[in-house]
Protein backbone atom coordinates (compact mmCIF):
# COMPACT_ATOMS: atom_id res chain seq x y z
CA UNK A 1 0.00 0.00 0.00
CA UNK A 2 1.17 3.51 -0.76
CA UNK A 3 -0.07 6.70 0.88
CA UNK A 4 0.67 10.14 -0.51
CA UNK A 5 -0.15 13.26 1.46
CA UNK A 6 -0.85 16.50 -0.36
CA UNK A 7 -1.97 19.82 1.04
CA UNK A 8 -4.32 21.96 -1.01
CA UNK A 9 -7.39 24.15 -0.78
CA UNK A 10 -10.73 22.38 -0.45
CA UNK A 11 -11.88 22.99 -4.01
CA UNK A 12 -8.58 21.57 -5.31
CA UNK A 13 -8.96 18.47 -3.12
CA UNK A 14 -12.55 17.94 -4.31
CA UNK A 15 -11.38 18.18 -7.92
CA UNK A 16 -8.51 15.77 -7.27
CA UNK A 17 -10.93 13.24 -5.76
CA UNK A 18 -13.31 13.49 -8.74
CA UNK A 19 -10.46 13.23 -11.27
CA UNK A 20 -9.12 10.28 -9.23
CA UNK A 21 -5.76 11.95 -8.65
CA UNK A 22 -6.23 11.14 -4.96
CA UNK A 23 -8.35 8.52 -3.21
CA UNK A 24 -9.38 10.54 -0.16
CA UNK A 25 -9.40 14.11 1.06
CA UNK A 26 -9.97 15.86 4.36
CA UNK A 27 -12.55 18.57 3.81
CA UNK A 28 -14.65 20.90 5.93
CA UNK A 29 -18.34 20.13 6.30
CA UNK A 30 -20.80 20.79 4.82
CA UNK A 31 -20.13 19.35 1.38
CA UNK A 32 -22.52 19.87 -1.51
CA UNK A 33 -21.31 17.03 -3.73
CA UNK A 34 -23.73 14.09 -3.42
CA UNK A 35 -21.26 11.68 -5.10
CA UNK A 36 -18.75 12.01 -2.26
CA UNK A 37 -18.95 9.53 0.58
CA UNK A 38 -17.94 11.07 3.88
CA UNK A 39 -17.24 10.15 7.47
CA UNK A 40 -16.58 12.62 10.29
CA UNK A 41 -12.93 12.81 11.32
CA UNK A 42 -12.89 15.49 14.04
CA UNK A 43 -14.56 18.65 15.28
CA UNK A 44 -12.29 21.66 15.73
CA UNK A 45 -12.67 25.02 17.45
CA UNK A 46 -12.59 28.12 15.22
CA UNK A 47 -10.65 31.23 16.24
CA UNK A 48 -10.73 34.91 15.45
CA UNK A 49 -7.19 35.90 14.44
CA UNK A 50 -6.24 39.56 14.39
CA UNK A 51 -3.44 42.08 14.78
CA UNK A 52 -1.19 41.66 17.81
CA UNK A 53 -2.65 44.80 19.42
CA UNK A 54 -6.30 43.74 18.88
CA UNK A 55 -6.83 42.58 22.48
CA UNK A 56 -7.61 39.00 21.47
CA UNK A 57 -6.39 36.29 23.84
CA UNK A 58 -6.55 32.46 23.73
CA UNK A 59 -8.06 32.43 27.23
CA UNK A 60 -10.82 34.96 26.41
CA UNK A 61 -13.47 33.59 24.02
CA UNK A 62 -15.35 36.09 21.86
CA UNK A 63 -19.04 35.93 20.97
CA UNK A 64 -20.01 35.41 17.34
CA UNK A 65 -22.12 38.56 17.56
CA UNK A 66 -18.94 40.53 18.37
CA UNK A 67 -17.12 38.93 15.43
CA UNK A 68 -19.89 40.23 13.14
CA UNK A 69 -18.51 43.74 13.60
CA UNK A 70 -15.06 42.81 12.29
CA UNK A 71 -13.94 43.24 8.68
CA UNK A 72 -13.10 39.61 7.81
CA UNK A 73 -10.77 37.83 5.44
CA UNK A 74 -12.68 34.73 4.30
CA UNK A 75 -12.53 32.02 1.69
CA UNK A 76 -15.00 32.31 -1.19
CA UNK A 77 -18.12 30.20 -1.46
CA UNK A 78 -18.67 27.21 -1.83
CA UNK A 79 -15.78 26.42 0.52
CA UNK A 80 -17.05 24.24 3.39
CA UNK A 81 -15.54 26.41 6.12
CA UNK A 82 -17.11 29.52 4.57
CA UNK A 83 -20.48 27.77 4.33
CA UNK A 84 -20.27 26.86 8.02
CA UNK A 85 -19.41 30.44 8.99
CA UNK A 86 -22.21 31.88 6.81
CA UNK A 87 -24.71 29.46 8.39
CA UNK A 88 -23.72 30.39 11.93
CA UNK A 89 -23.90 34.12 11.22
CA UNK A 90 -27.38 33.63 9.66
CA UNK A 91 -28.45 31.66 12.74
CA UNK A 92 -27.86 34.76 14.91
CA UNK A 93 -29.42 37.09 12.31
CA UNK A 94 -26.14 38.64 11.19
CA UNK A 95 -24.12 38.74 8.00
CA UNK A 96 -20.38 38.46 7.48
CA UNK A 97 -18.64 41.78 6.95
CA UNK A 98 -16.32 40.68 4.12
CA UNK A 99 -13.13 42.69 3.65
CA UNK A 100 -11.35 40.19 1.37
CA UNK A 101 -12.34 36.86 -0.19
CA UNK A 102 -9.33 34.74 -1.08
CA UNK A 103 -8.06 31.18 -1.36
CA UNK A 104 -4.43 32.04 -2.03
CA UNK A 105 -3.23 35.29 -0.52
CA UNK A 106 -0.81 35.02 2.43
CA UNK A 107 -3.01 35.38 5.50
CA UNK A 108 -0.30 36.99 7.62
CA UNK A 109 0.07 39.85 5.13
CA UNK A 110 -3.69 40.31 4.86
CA UNK A 111 -4.21 40.36 8.63
CA UNK A 112 -1.51 43.04 8.92
CA UNK A 113 -3.20 45.17 6.24
CA UNK A 114 -6.91 44.37 6.52
CA UNK A 115 -7.91 43.05 9.91
CA UNK A 116 -9.28 39.70 11.01
CA UNK A 117 -9.73 36.11 9.87
CA UNK A 118 -11.63 33.10 11.17
CA UNK A 119 -9.31 30.12 11.26
CA UNK A 120 -9.20 26.59 12.60
CA UNK A 121 -6.31 25.88 14.93
CA UNK A 122 -4.77 23.55 12.34
CA UNK A 123 -4.42 26.55 10.02
CA UNK A 124 -2.46 28.49 12.62
CA UNK A 125 -0.07 25.88 14.00
CA UNK A 126 3.46 26.07 12.60
CA UNK A 127 2.56 29.08 10.49
CA UNK A 128 3.26 32.82 10.51
CA UNK A 129 -0.19 33.30 12.07
CA UNK A 130 1.18 32.45 15.51
CA UNK A 131 2.63 35.98 15.65
CA UNK A 132 -0.90 37.42 15.81
CA UNK A 133 -3.48 37.58 18.59
CA UNK A 134 -6.30 35.08 18.59
CA UNK A 135 -9.34 34.07 20.61
CA UNK A 136 -11.70 31.12 20.37
CA UNK A 137 -15.13 32.04 19.00
CA UNK A 138 -17.86 30.81 21.33
CA UNK A 139 -19.82 27.85 19.93
CA UNK A 140 -18.17 28.01 16.52
CA UNK A 141 -16.55 24.82 15.26
CA UNK A 142 -15.75 23.11 12.00
CA UNK A 143 -16.26 19.41 11.38
CA UNK A 144 -13.57 17.86 9.22
CA UNK A 145 -14.68 14.98 7.02
CA UNK A 146 -12.84 12.20 5.26
CA UNK A 147 -14.23 12.27 1.72
CA UNK A 148 -13.90 9.66 -1.00
CA UNK A 149 -15.68 8.41 -4.11
CA UNK A 150 -15.59 4.96 -2.52
CA UNK A 151 -18.12 3.74 -0.02
CA UNK A 152 -17.24 3.02 2.68
CA UNK A 153 -14.32 5.38 3.14
CA UNK A 154 -11.08 3.35 2.99
CA UNK A 155 -10.46 1.36 6.19
CA UNK A 156 -6.92 2.71 6.66
CA UNK A 157 -8.23 6.03 7.97
CA UNK A 158 -11.28 4.77 9.82
CA UNK A 159 -9.27 2.47 12.07
CA UNK A 160 -6.38 4.83 12.71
Amino acid sequence: MRLRVRGAHSFQLREAIFFRDIDIGILAAPLTEPDLHTEPLLREQLYLVGPADSGLSPDKPVALDDVAGCALIVTPRPDGLRAQIDTEFARIGRRIKVAVETEYAPMDDLIRRVGFAIMPFCGMVNSPLTQFAWSPIENLHVTWLIASLQAPVPRLLRNG
